[in-house]
């Protein structure tokens, strides 16, 4: 199963995608799983540039 949530860098923007379609891109527990985790990530040292 791909990954419900993606997360791309691009410079100093942090791009997530919601890679649900078969659901419509609903939320559901690992969208909202994944979401969570992609918040969390952007907040970790170095991973946004300033």
């Amino acid at each position: 199963m791909p990954d419900a949530v993606l997360r791309e860098r691009q410079g100093r923007i942090l791009v997530i995608t919601i890679n649900h379609p078969e659901a419509h891109y609903a939320v559901n527990r690992a969208v909202g799983q994944g979401l969570a985790f992609a918040f969390a990530k952007k907040r970790a040292p170095n991973w946004i540039g300033t």
